[in-house]
This record gives structure tokens, sequence and C-alpha cells, in this order.
């Protein structure tokens, strides 16, 4: 998921299609359970917090699917985004907290 913009209309939508395409059981039933959990109040109030984790988890996802990448490297990246949520842990809390204070 993109995080920079959660898109609740076009999200459902498009998991609403999957659940009633000819997808095979296991699909529609996991996009039946992430719909109803986008549409709770608590989702739809804490996803900004997760807007800069979920980025950074979605650019490493792309990265790691690519082909022919060596174990190594996977490891880097994924003890780079392990450093990024260590690191950044005080910053990432602070941030949302501070854009939902604004808002309020």
């Amino acid at each position: 998921m993109k995080a920079q913009h959660f898109d609740t209309d076009g999200t459902v939508s498009a998991l609403d299609e999957l659940c009633y395409q000819n997808e095979n059981a296991e699909t529609r039933g996991q996009a039946n359970d992430i719909s109803d959990a986008t549409q709770l109040v608590s989702f739809l109030s804490f996803i900004h917090f997760w807007k800069e984790v979920l980025t950074e988890s979605h650019d490493v996802h792309k990265y790691l699917q690519q082909k022919g990448l060596s174990v190594e490297n996977c490891a880097q990246n994924m003890k780079a985004f392990v450093v990024f949520l260590s690191d950044g842990r005080d910053a990432l809390a602070a941030q949302p907290v501070d854009n939902a204070i604004r808002i309020c």
C-alpha cells in the first residue's frame, strides 16, 4: 500500500472487486477481511501514524521482489530497514502526533 495518501473509497472498491470476481476462496476471504478492517474508525484514525513506516516497507518489499538478488543484498536491505525503524523511532512517532494535534 502506498501510504502517502490513503484513498479509502478507491481501496474499498478495489477490495470489493476482489471479493466478487473469479478469485479463489482464499483471496476472496482475505480481501473481505481487509475491506472490513479498513472501514473501522480505529484504522482510519491511525493510518496516518504509519505513513512513513508503510512507505519505507513498500520500498523494501518492491526491492526484495527483484529477480537475481543475492542473499547478501537482501540481508543488507533488511538491516537498513531495521536501522530506519530503530534510529527513527522517536521521529516516526513525533511527526504523526504533531500532525494529529494540528488537525484537531
